[in-house]
């Protein structure tokens, strides 16, 4: 089984989970990678009816870029 990360500042109320569910991020401003790339196809699937109610505010295509603005969020 796959694996996959939630990058989120520590004060976060997320921050204090062991996993997240799709559901949780509705509400909360998501970064995720590139619109279109198979990645961010299987994000979408993964979040299956909640994906149209997330905030997808911006995208990335450096890890180390999205792990500097959830630092400063």
């Amino acid at each position: 089984m796959e694996q996959w990360g939630v990058l989120i500042h520590d004060e976060h109320p997320l921050s204090s989970r062991d996993f997240i569910r799709p559901g949780d991020l509705v509400g909360t401003r998501v970064m995720t990678v590139h619109v279109g790339t198979p990645t961010h196809m299987q994000l979408a699937k993964w979040s299956g009816k909640h994906a149209k109610k997330m905030d997808f505010y911006a995208n990335y295509n450096v890890l180390y870029n999205a792990a500097m603005v959830a630092r400063e969020r």
